[in-house]
């Protein structure tokens, strides 16, 4: 990538030797990807990894022009203005190595709030300083200015925030972005967005040179598993990022899971489903007050709920008893006791109303299996494989080998009492009480045959250590 002039937009802000740097040139930054072309050029395997596979044998572009354009439709963006990374979390850190010199530089966050902010301008050594929001969950826009001096790069802010799940003022970010100007970026983390009843900044791009929106499609769009995210920036700042991003930071995987969640279809059965998380999200905060130990839940505009609750810590223990892991957030600024709650399926709202009103649930099917199961494992070293031995008649001669009287003159003799053992074990497996009832349900009854599979397996290795095969 070609040097950026000094001076250029904010990207005069950046670390002078980010601006002089030359990117790296990676094999398909050169040339494009073609059905026609012939690549000998990075010492890439010719074969596809496995029968199935299609494009995991060569190296991604660092911007697949097909994900790129994709989501320009989705956000309605120039390319010039979108990087792709792994994450909203790549292009935080992008944004740090590209703008902050380590132990100079600082930026500023506003708790409580995301703590990933904080977490990579320390792990780049640059300094974090603290305005919190005001007592309504606002931004202290007052506070903020006064904070900052000549060695500012940053301002975050996380609208809807994690975890108080409020929008910011417009008004006050677009202010921010005003007094900033040619002084600092004003990143606003955008991931909860598509949640709340509003539009995003990024149509603010074109008004504001230090505007920065991060996008992902980790909450939305139910893709947290893919990593998948967009930081939207002026030309001058996106040139900066993608200076510094990895050189193939989107796997051919991910290009081809986010082409279809993106598609039209897709994208409107995905807005079908936030608004059924948003309706779940209200008739269960009605319900939730209603109960014993909810003191208070905070206005939400995500896909979460930020509970008060009067013991934290006891309420988080309690529900992870019964299989439910909620996020303790009396840790935070401002909020004592309080718990964040990620809006799940029906059935599981449903399961932690009633913890909240103090019943005990009934362990799923599933999880009596896996019980069942792990408790047959821990019984099987000691128990069938001597059993098994006795009934195949084997007695133990030198070392870990074994003779055994039912063998066939031309097997090894450690194969035969290897082969008997592991034999009995999976029988025993199959009638033990590992084997689901027939009214269990068909994922109840695929998790049985998955872990009769895993201990018959483990049978066999523990029979294997005790009669090894024989070398060859």
């Amino acid at each position: 990538m070609d040097e950026i002039k000094a001076g250029t937009g904010m990207s005069a802000r950046a670390r002078p030797e980010i601006l002089t740097m030359k990117g790296y040139v990676s094999a398909r930054s050169l040339v494009a990807t073609g059905g026609s072309t012939v690549f000998l050029d990075a010492n890439e395997c010719p074969y596809e990894p496995f029968v199935g596979a299609s494009g995991l044998a060569r190296y991604p572009m660092q911007q697949p022009p097909e994900l790129v354009r994709a989501i320009c439709d989705w956000l309605d963006l120039s390319s010039r203005n979108v990087t792709v990374a792994r994450g909203a979390d790549e292009g935080i850190d992008c944004l740090m190595r590209a703008f902050c010199v380590p132990a100079v530089d600082n930026i500023i966050i506003c708790p409580p709030t995301f703590a990933m902010y904080a977490q990579s301008a320390m792990l780049q050594g640059v300094e974090v300083r603290k305005v919190p929001l005001a007592d309504d969950f606002g931004l202290d826009t007052g506070g903020i200015m006064a904070a900052v001096d000549g060695n500012t790069k940053m301002v975050f802010v996380c609208s809807p925030n994690n975890p108080t799940a409020n929008l910011m003022d417009r008004d006050a970010v677009a202010g921010l972005c005003t007094a900033l100007s040619g002084r600092a970026l004003v990143v606003v983390d955008e991931t909860y967005i598509d949640y709340a009843d509003a539009d995003s900044m990024a149509t603010e791009l074109e008004r504001f040179e230090n505007l920065v929106v991060l996008r992902t499609l980790s909450k939305s769009h139910a893709a947290a598993g893919l990593r998948c995210g967009v930081t939207v920036a002026r030309a001058d700042v996106t040139e900066l990022l993608q200076k510094v991003l990895a050189p193939y930071p989107v796997p051919q995987p991910v290009v081809q899971a986010a082409l279809a969640i993106l598609t039209p279809a897709n994208q409107a059965r995905l807005a079908a489903r936030r608004e059924e998380i948003i309706a779940r999200r209200d008739a269960f905060a009605e319900q939730a007050l209603a109960t014993g130990p909810v003191k208070k839940i905070l206005p939400t505009d995500a896909n979460y709920l930020l509970m008060i609750v009067d013991d934290a810590d006891a309420l988080c223990a309690r529900a992870a008893d019964q299989g439910y892991i909620l996020r303790n957030q009396s840790h935070q600024p401002g909020l004592a006791g309080a718990i964040r709650v990620s809006i799940g399926t029906e059935d599981e709202m449903d399961g932690l109303l009633a913890i909240l009103l103090g019943d005990a649930l009934d362990a799923p099917a599933e999880e009596r299996v896996a019980r069942s199961a792990r408790q047959a494992r821990r019984r099987l070293p000691s128990r069938s494989i001597s059993t098994a031995r006795r009934r195949c008649g084997s007695t133990p001669v030198s070392g870990s080998m074994t003779i055994c009287s039912t063998r066939s003159p031309s097997m090894p003799v450690s194969r035969c009492s290897w082969s008997a053992t592991a034999t009995f074990i999976s029988t025993r497996i199959t009638r033990s009480r590992i084997a689901p009832s027939r009214s269990a349900s068909p994922s109840a009854r695929r998790l049985a045959t998955s872990v009769a599979s895993a201990v018959t397996a483990s049978a066999f290795r523990w029979t294997r250590r005790l009669s090894p095969w024989p070398s060859t």
